[in-house]
């Protein structure tokens, strides 16, 4: 949600000139860190509300008052990305919907998760727009909420421009920095149930134990959710040792990560869209990942697929990349020509469509 708002602001900002833009966000604790983001924009301000976001998202699910204009100011559009949907009076709303997991896959979130999104897709008929990242979210949009195709625009994320191939010398002082030895697999994301991570530490083990594999296998990301069953399977692995859990890693460093690698491994159960699969085609990295859901819609033709079920196909897949050079060139080539079609201004350019429909300009 995050790399989604900023990115496409800052695009925005650039593109349109026309436009003033109001950024607004309720937050008491990092209310500070909020003011000290800046653009290279006229067009805009920040306007820091000092409410705690959850008493105030939890104020409109019980009263639906006051009007969102009333706390920010007035707009002819509200870009709408909060956990529900605020009333308001007069504008024209614009909703994000990056994905549908709390309905297809409750078991993966906490209760809190399930009840705060299902408030938010009770009122999302309300809106005038609703924006998602990929025809199969779409399709679970018209399927599961009952939305009209018409209402719904798809609006592909685009990967950073420091995602990129890069040369050793510029991987090998951030692997340095993480105590990460080459050669090595992959997987970037929030560990949580639905990343998959048990059955990519299960088909690591199955790698080591029938191919003697020297790899080790690098798990970045922050904790997220439902994580502990993850830090368990790493602890009973009897290749533990070889597995290295980096936490969260900021932006700079990933693209070096990514170009180190061998393989990058993303066997999630479902993406929205799945950014950092086009986050490692662009720099060249050979991708596996699912074969479910935006996965192949993102990848296109220059990822191999899997099960995401199944430790055995998963196994079978990272030994076949990193066993064949040719192979991961092809996957690298490929995927630096797929990342292509993807972009931030693209997505920006294409919202702000949706903008001025909306607002009827």
């Amino acid at each position: 949600m995050g790399q989604y708002q900023y990115h496409l602001l800052r695009h925005l900002l650039e593109i349109d000139h026309q436009n003033f833009y109001n950024l607004y966000a309720f937050n008491f604790r990092n209310r500070k860190r909020f003011k000290e983001i800046k653009f290279p924009a006229k067009n805009y301000k920040i306007k820091v509300l000092p409410i705690p976001q959850r008493l105030i998202i939890l104020w409109w699910m019980m009263m639906r008052r006051p009007y969102l204009e009333r706390l920010t100011g007035k707009c002819d559009v509200y870009h709408l990305s909060e956990i529900c949907i605020p009333p308001v009076k007069k504008a024209k709303t614009v909703a994000f919907i990056h994905d549908l997991t709390t309905i297809l896959f409750p078991e993966h979130h906490k209760r809190s998760n399930v009840f705060l999104h299902s408030k938010r897709f009770k009122n999302i008929h309300k809106v005038d727009a609703i924006l998602t990242n990929s025809e199969s979210t779409k399709k679970d949009i018209i399927k599961h909420l009952k939305i009209k195709t018409e209402k719904i625009f798809v609006t592909y994320l685009g990967a950073d421009e420091c995602f990129r191939p890069m040369n050793e010398a510029e991987v090998e002082p951030v692997l340095q920095k993480y105590k990460i030895r080459k050669p090595y697999i992959l997987f970037v994301g929030t560990l949580e149930p639905r990343k998959n991570v048990e059955t990519l530490i299960s088909a690591f083990d199955q790698l080591k134990a029938k191919h003697q594999i020297l790899h080790q296998l690098v798990l970045v990301g922050q904790k997220g959710w439902l994580y502990k069953n993850i830090f368990r399977a790493i602890e009973s692995s009897p290749n533990k040792s070889d597995i290295r859990y980096t936490d969260y890693v900021p932006d700079i460093d990933l693209p070096a990560l990514m170009n180190g690698a061998e393989v990058f491994v993303y066997p999630s159960f479902y993406e929205g869209f799945g950014l950092p699969v086009l986050e490692a085609m662009q720099c060249g990295a050979p991708v596996i990942t699912s074969d479910i859901s935006s996965m192949p819609e993102v990848g296109g033709e220059a990822c191999l697929y899997i099960n995401p079920d199944s430790a055995d196909e998963l196994t079978k897949s990272i030994f076949e990349v990193i066993n064949d050079a040719g192979l991961q060139k092809n996957l690298s080539e490929k995927g630096v020509e797929r990342a292509k079609q993807f972009s931030w201004e693209k997505c920006a350019r294409e919202t702000l469509k949706v903008y001025e429909m909306a607002g009827g300009q």
